[in-house]
């Protein structure tokens, strides 16, 4: 064993520290990282140019032969839903959740009014308005208000799927994908509406269902004006005007402007259950 002495000026105090430690190979910047019994400093502080560099993975306390690392701050998911039972390590990522539940859209946007639950998801919203597309794909060029979208998109280059179902094996390449691809498995429906009490695996079908009630529809066809309560909707009928009809009938060949349309198709004409 090595006698390791710090002196004052290290510490910042007028007494000399001696002990003994183990003569082993570290990363010295990892001393900040300990506490010294007896001192009021938390950290050692930089070595000079003239005092020889300790080899030690652990400061001990002094007059004693037992190490104490400064505890971590703690990663356990103490903080949990009563709604839906998830769990959360901050009390702030817990309040943004509720959020979820409750509707709340405190953050505004100044331009178009459109309220969100997390005031990140309003700096990002704003970019729609400035035009602003901070982050750029290295691959293709194509850019992104925000860096969510940047990740989720390189994937469709690597074709990586990370997020996998522990109940099936199916795959994702979103975490948000997953989460709602396990309510299949659950049954669960933790979204429910106000109104009529109504449950939904899903936020976004909750958004959605939430304008029947309302009769609002804020998707407009810029060719005839007519407006729809849902973008999937406003896609479809564009189709009407661009002549555009992507499912066909593999039996007879006749195409569709909607897949709901060929559904139905299939079981008139050919006596056939969607699959």
């Amino acid at each position: 064993m090595a006698i390791l002495c710090l002196r004052n000026q290290l510490l910042c105090h007028c007494e000399v520290l001696c002990f003994t430690v183990p003569a082993v190979s570290v990363n010295y910047s990892d001393l900040s990282c300990y506490r010294v019994s007896g001192f009021s400093s938390g950290c050692v502080g930089d070595l000079s140019e003239d005092t020889e560099k300790p080899s030690v993975t652990q400061v001990l306390h002094k007059g004693t032969s037992n190490s104490e690392k400064a505890p971590l701050p703690s990663s356990k998911k103490v903080f949990k839903c009563e709604i839906c039972q998830k769990a959360f390590s901050q009390r702030g990522n817990l309040t943004c959740h509720v959020r979820i539940h409750t509707g709340e859209h405190p953050f505004k946007c100044e331009v178009c009014g459109k309220s969100f639950s997390q005031s990140g998801t309003l700096t990002i919203h704003r970019r729609i308005h400035s035009g602003d597309k901070p982050y750029s794909c290295k691959i293709c060029g194509k850019s992104f208000t925000g860096g969510g979208g940047l990740r989720r998109h390189r994937r469709t280059h690597s074709g990586e799927k990370p997020f996998k179902c522990e109940v099936c094996g199916k795959s994702f390449s979103d975490s948000s994908i997953i989460i709602n691809h396990r309510r299949i498995h659950t049954g669960e429906k933790p979204f429910r509406c106000e109104t009529c009490g109504k449950g939904f695996s899903q936020i976004a079908t909750l958004v959605c269902h939430r304008r029947t009630h309302t009769g609002d529809n804020p998707f407009s066809c810029e060719t005839c004006g007519k407006r729809f309560s849902q973008s999937g909707s406003l896609i479809a009928h564009m189709r009407t005007h661009r002549g555009i009809k992507p499912f066909t009938c593999q039996n007879c060949g006749k195409s569709f402007t909607e897949s709901g349309s060929l559904q139905k198709h299939k079981r008139t004409q050919h006596q056939q259950t969607h699959t």
